[in-house]
Formats: C-alpha cells, sequence, structure tokens
C-alpha cells in the first residue's frame, strides 16, 4: 500500500509540474513590442501613441500574422524612434520592429543571425533611401556623390543613413522627422533630404505643399534590409521562441496571404 500511494503521489506531483508550466508559459505569452510614432508608408501608418487599427501598415499585418501563427500576442507601444531603442536596450521591450543592422545596434539588441552575420532572409522589408531636392535646385546625384550641394542634408535623428551621409562627408541636419525636413528645405533651410523612399513619396503626395515644388534624385542612396529586432534579455530567456519568431516571418512575407493584403495599401 505504502508503494502504491508513493507512486501516486509522484504522478500527482508531476501532474502538477505540467500543469504549472503551462499557466506560466500562457503567462509569458504576451510580447512587448515598441515602434516609431511616426508614419512611415506603407510599412507603419498613423502618428502618436496608438496603432491605427483600420489600416496599421503592412509591418503590424505582418507581426499580427506572426503572433498568429505562433499562438502569442503582441502588445504594441509607439515612441520616438531613439526611445523605441533605449526601451529594447533595457528589456522594457521585448521586441521593435522595424530597424536596419548596424553593428552598434547590438548593444540594444539582437538580430536574426547565421553562419556568423546577419540574415537578410529573415528581414522583413528591403527598403531604399533617396534624396530630394526642390525643382529648381542644381544639385545632381550619380549614385556616389552629390554634386552643387552648398549647405546641409536633412536626415531622420538616429537613422542608419545619417552614417552614410557622413561617411560621404555631407553635412547632415538630424530632425525629428521626414515631414520636418521637407518644410525645412521649402524654406530653403537645407540643400537636400534624404528619406525613405516609399516614405517621402507618401509626403509628396499627400501634402499639397509639396507638390510640384519637390523632386526625386536616381538612383536610390542604399537599399536595405530592415528586421525585427528582439532584445537581449528576451533571447537569453527564450532563444528557441526568438529563431521562431524570425523564422516565421521569413516565411509569411512570401505568403500569398501578405501578398493579398499589401495589395489594399496600394489600391
Amino acid at each position: 500500500m505504502y508503494w502504491i500511494n508513493r507512486k501516486h503521489f509522484k504522478m500527482m506531483t508531476l501532474v502538477c509540474l505540467v500543469l504549472l508550466y503551462c499557466v506560466c508559459a500562457y503567462a509569458e505569452t504576451e510580447i512587448k513590442v515598441v515602434c516609431e510614432d511616426k508614419p512611415d508608408f506603407p510599412f507603419l501608418l498613423g502618428e502618436g501613441k496608438e496603432i491605427q487599427w483600420e489600416k496599421p501598415g503592412l509591418i503590424v499585418e505582418l507581426c499580427e500574422m506572426i503572433s498568429k501563427k505562433l499562438n502569442f500576442k503582441f502588445k504594441y507601444t509607439r515612441e520616438p524612434w531613439k526611445r523605441c531603442l533605449a526601451t529594447l536596450e533595457s528589456g522594457e521591450s521585448d521586441a521593435l520592429f522595424y530597424a536596419s543592422f548596424k553593428d552598434e545596434r547590438l548593444k540594444h539588441g539582437a538580430f536574426p543571425f547565421k553562419d556568423g552575420k546577419v540574415d537578410p532572409s529573415r528581414s522583413v522589408a528591403l527598403i531604399s533611401y533617396v534624396f530630394y531636392v526642390l525643382n529648381d535646385s542644381p544639385i545632381t546625384w550619380d549614385g556616389k556623390a552629390l554634386t552643387n550641394i552648398k549647405g546641409n542634408v536633412g536626415a531622420p535623428l538616429g537613422y542608419s543613413i545619417v552614417d552614410d551621409l557622413k561617411k560621404m562627408g555631407l553635412t547632415v541636419d538630424e530632425s525629428p522627422s521626414t515631414l520636418n525636413d521637407l518644410r525645412k528645405m521649402m524654406k530653403n533651410r537645407l540643400d537636400a533630404v534624404a528619406s525613405l523612399e516609399l516614405t517621402g513619396e507618401y509626403y509628396l503626395k499627400q501634402y499639397p505643399e509639396f507638390q510640384g515644388k519637390i523632386k526625386k534624385l536616381s538612383p536610390p542612396i542604399v537599399a536595405k534590409p530592415y528586421y525585427i529586432m528582439i532584445s537581449n534579455q528576451f533571447i537569453k530567456k527564450d532563444a528557441e521562441f526568438t529563431e521562431k519568431i524570425w523564422n516565421a516571418a521569413a516565411e509569411l512575407k512570401e505568403s500569398d496571404e501578405y501578398k493579398q493584403i499589401m495589395k489594399k495599401y496600394f489600391e
């Protein structure tokens, strides 16, 4: 009788441990993700603290697909870009979308790697930067250098393009947003603006003050893969699940469902 009771006790203990694990796992299925509080068409729409759920942007749509596939929920927060990076570094946020790779950003969080290098196949988007100038500007761009530029180039504060421009020998005026840069250029306070291409095109179409007054220079300055970053604290806690998130992003961005969602942003 003693042996039977002992055996039952062990079984009950095992069942309790399994149930406890399931409860804890369920409690941890909400992942805190931070993104910028400014629009970046078509990847992130709306301004301010809240997600614009009617049409949130392609990266939000992709994140929702990822969370559905892996059975967890993203809790979204929107902040200025540098604050986004700071909350990721501190572990206040578990994830951040979206960022191009820079070595110095590894202190803020992790990118998907393969064979010791960042893995572009698991990016969420490939995005180009371009120059914008006033229609009557003498400035030209041959893909390597700007000619006839005398003043500053505007670029968003903390964006990776800032370092690229400085390496080209340009004087960069960093500001809170591309919209702010375009308005400064209209007042002749900037000679050119470096912007994410689709963001610039969005502003030129949506704001009458720019229409017919600003032109885009070709070719693009650079095209960069953008990633979902994961906090170093989260990846230490659950590296396997982190890999699942990145793998799901790679799979789902090529899916028919995502391609159908993309259409509504360009109709």
